[in-house]
């Protein structure tokens, strides 16, 4: 069976993309697309008047543009664990939130979700041996949805 793959805005699963226009609204705030939600995150204990900045950014591309900065420190847990939980509520969030990005995820049957990205942890990686983290967490969500 023939993996799911998506990367950027376009093709039938773009909305699986944090570059999607799928606004979220997570405590109280709103975020133009999942990639500002993740990027902005990354300050909210160390800098949160640099998170907002992130949060109101122009675009998703923008966002993650800011959210690499080297000059604003970033949580402590960040890499070991908290980016991860960070993208399960944002991907949770997404799937309450946004009707045909649940019913794209849940229609997707059994096959497997792939970032096609050069990413080696959220991705796939240039060489295909990648971690996939992205895709092991939509396929996560997609099996706690249909329960």
């Amino acid at each position: 069976m023939e993996p799911i793959k998506f990367f950027g805005r376009d093709g039938q699963y773009a909305i699986f993309s944090n570059f999607a226009y799928t606004p979220l609204v997570i405590d109280d705030l709103r975020y133009k697309t999942g990639e500002h939600y993740f990027q902005s995150m990354k300050f909210i204990e160390t800098d949160p008047e640099y998170a907002e900045i992130v949060r109101n950014a122009h675009t998703p591309k923008e966002a993650k543009r800011l959210g690499c900065s080297k000059e604003h420190r970033i949580s402590r847990n960040w890499n070991s664990s908290g980016r991860v939980v960070v993208m399960e509520r944002l991907l949770f969030c997404k799937a309450l939130q946004n009707n045909k990005f649940r019913d794209l995820l849940l229609g997707s049957g059994e096959k497997e979700i792939v970032e096609a990205s050069w990413d080696t942890f959220w991705g796939e990686g240039k060489t295909g041996d990648g971690e996939n983290m992205m895709g092991k967490l939509l396929g996560e969500l997609r099996k706690y949805l249909r329960r």
